[in-house]
């Protein structure tokens, strides 16, 4: 996928089997810096693992996400630990939440 039509600025990269994400995918910015991954994955269905980097391409978050098809429509959501790193790559913050809903929130910045 292309942020153009002339397919010089990648937006993503990925695959589709039956229509449905498959594998990793990875996401650009429009001047091609890393943004996002995420990985697919077989079981249990509807299993995310995401990253997201920051505008340095640095991993800043990283976490888990479901995709859910409910009756009134898909749903996507948040579950689980997510990490927050600095610059470093050190853990900064642990936020945990539960069907998108962050449930609690633990800093472990140490001095």
């Amino acid at each position: 996928m292309y942020y153009d039509d002339a397919e010089r600025h990648v937006a993503a990269k990925g695959r589709f089997r039956h229509n449905y994400a498959r594998g990793r995918w990875h996401y650009y910015t429009f001047n091609g810096q890393r943004e996002k991954w995420e990985r697919y994955h077989r079981t249990p269905a509807g299993l995310v693992s995401i990253r997201h980097y920051d505008l340095a391409g640095k991993l800043y978050r990283h976490g888990q996400a479901r995709y859910v098809n409910e009756p009134d429509g898909p749903h996507f959501y948040w579950f689980g630990p997510w990490h927050y790193l600095d610059p470093q790559g050190r853990v900064t913050k642990i936020e945990t939440y539960e069907v998108g809903v962050r449930v609690s929130s633990d800093s472990t910045v140490r001095e």
